[in-house]
């Protein structure tokens, strides 16, 4: 297996995990704040979905360029 496949593949277990972590932090802050309306909670809990979403799409990306080659 080459170098270049064998670190993309690695890249994209890194990028799983952190995915993973950052969901299983959204879900901690969220269950005890659900319920909660103020402006600031909401706000942050929208920047956590974008994060993990910006995180998800490079991640789609680098499993789509593994595909490809």
């Amino acid at each position: 297996m080459e170098y270049d496949r064998v670190s993309a593949l690695a890249n994209i277990e890194d990028h799983t995990e952190l995915l993973t972590s950052k969901t299983q932090f959204l879900m901690r802050f969220l269950y005890p704040n659900i319920k909660d309306t103020s402006f600031d909670k909401k706000e942050l809990i929208m920047f956590m979905m974008q994060d993990i979403m910006v995180t998800e799409r490079g991640l789609q990306k680098e499993i789509e360029g593994v595909i490809q080659e």
